[in-house]
């Protein structure tokens, strides 16, 4: 979706009606700085998904069945995850 968009900053994503985030979908967007990431609806997250991105906290992975490797590899930002 958004991979290597080294200058994505921000988006206005309705995450509540986010069901899948494929592989690679923030891959290298470096500058997007995501805190607090809450996905009520999701069911399934993609291999290096948020692999380098800023991404500092996801509270909510909703109804997650499928974490893939390395969805949040090399996020030094990443401080939590609360997963169901």
């Amino acid at each position: 979706m958004f991979s290597y968009c080294s200058s994505l900053t921000q988006t206005d994503i309705d995450w509540s009606k986010i069901r899948t985030i494929s592989d690679t979908a923030f891959m290298f967007c470096e500058n997007y700085a995501l805190s607090s990431l809450s996905i009520p609806n999701l069911t399934s997250l993609g291999a290096h998904a948020f692999d380098h991105s800023k991404i500092t906290s996801v509270t909510n992975l909703g109804s997650i069945t499928s974490i893939a490797d390395s969805c949040f590899e090399n996020c030094g930002s990443l401080t939590s995850v609360i997963v169901p």
